[in-house]
């Protein structure tokens, strides 16, 4: 028992609301902008978080604050923070 095929034309465009595209692109757009701004957060805190192992390092060879300041672009109050971590003091 065999069935008939209907043939279905496409000759018809396809209308969409210039809303519903304006939408879509604005959409699409904060999507791509929310995943952008993830990946640099990650990037700013992978970052911070090398400055401060490298400022551990120093700390640790007797480095001076005011160099690690430098190096690191740390604040003082970060630093302070670092120095207690490397020294064993619980705060």
């Amino acid at each position: 028992m065999a069935k008939e095929i209907e043939e279905v034309s496409c000759d018809s465009e396809i209308i969409i609301p210039d809303d519903l595209v304006k939408q879509k692109a604005i959409d699409d757009l904060n999507d791509y902008m929310d995943t952008v701004e993830a990946k640099n957060a990650g990037i700013r805190k992978g970052t911070k978080e090398e400055k401060i192992q490298v400022a551990k390092d120093m700390f640790r060879k007797g480095v001076g604050i005011d160099e690690i300041v430098e190096y690191t672009g740390l604040s003082d109050a970060e630093l302070e923070k670092v120095e207690k971590e490397v020294l064993g003091i619980v705060f």
